[in-house]
């Protein structure tokens, strides 16, 4: 049953980011939805569920975008790495540690995706395109991590009631 949830949850996640993040576009900057399903992924227990889940994620963020091939799904990995890794010694119940958890893993996606692309460079700087992307989509992820898990807490029942 954990493996058709993920496979649901999948999907749904990669059907986000190709119908709905061109709708989400800010002065440019498209946000990147999957990040915060990686994250929340990778809350449970199941080690290579989450990897192999946040790399499939990643092969189709990368054939969604395709200017860095390769470079969404090292990111995701790796961001799938630190959070399982590291979510234990983090503080839940505070929503800045939250935050400033979140801001720190799409920084991680940020330096692995961004900065390679010549896109974010000017003359050896980062240009104010680049960094609204990154505030852009910590705060994308922050809000979609808050959303799964109330929507995991619901209990939701398909029985009828009389």
């Amino acid at each position: 049953m954990v493996y058709f949830s993920r496979i649901l949850s999948l999907i749904f996640a990669i059907s986000l980011q190709f119908f709905l993040a061109d709708e989400l576009i800010i002065a440019g900057v498209i946000p990147n939805l999957i990040t915060g399903f990686i994250i929340f992924w990778n809350l449970s227990d199941n080690y290579y569920l989450n990897m192999s889940s946040s790399f499939i994620a990643g092969l189709a963020f990368d054939v969604l975008y395709p200017q860095l091939f390769g470079v969404g799904t090292f990111a995701f990995v790796v961001i799938a790495f630190l959070v399982y890794v590291l979510h234990n010694s983090i503080s839940k119940n505070r929503m800045i540690v939250v935050f400033l958890s979140i801001l720190f893993l799409n920084f991680i996606f940020f330096v692995f995706y961004n900065i390679t692309s010549k896109a974010f460079w000017v003359n050896g700087e980062v240009t104010l395109m680049a960094f609204l992307s990154f505030i852009y989509n910590t705060f994308v992820s922050f809000i979609g991590i808050y959303v799964l898990y109330f929507s995991s807490r619901m209990k939701i029942s398909f029985n009828e009631i009389y």
